[in-house]
């Protein structure tokens, strides 16, 4: 059985590193695209948390895992501004 790939598409680029030359949106760049599949789903480090009160007999002890999900960066598009001249 196949797994099902899942295409994810990120329409509000932040920020572009093209061999070397960093360009930055205010907020974001302007038409930047960038297409990403789903690779899998992963669970964290686990963070513990301690609480404790001293000399009142309190102590909890708590963990936690965040779910991740992995992705991997499939293509990006061109993108030719009247100022700003750079490739995704």
């Amino acid at each position: 059985m196949q797994k099902k790939v899942i295409k994810l598409l990120f329409e509000e680029v932040h920020l572009i590193d093209n061999d070397g030359k960093v360009n930055l949106g205010k907020p974001t760049l302007k038409g930047g695209k960038v297409t990403a599949s789903v690779l899998t789903q992963v669970k964290g480090d686990k963070v513990l948390v301690f609480k404790k009160k001293r000399r009142k007999g309190y102590k909890r002890k708590n963990g936690h895992r965040q779910s991740f999900t992995q992705i991997q960066i499939d293509g990006d598009h061109r993108i030719i501004n009247s100022f700003n001249s750079f490739l995704i």
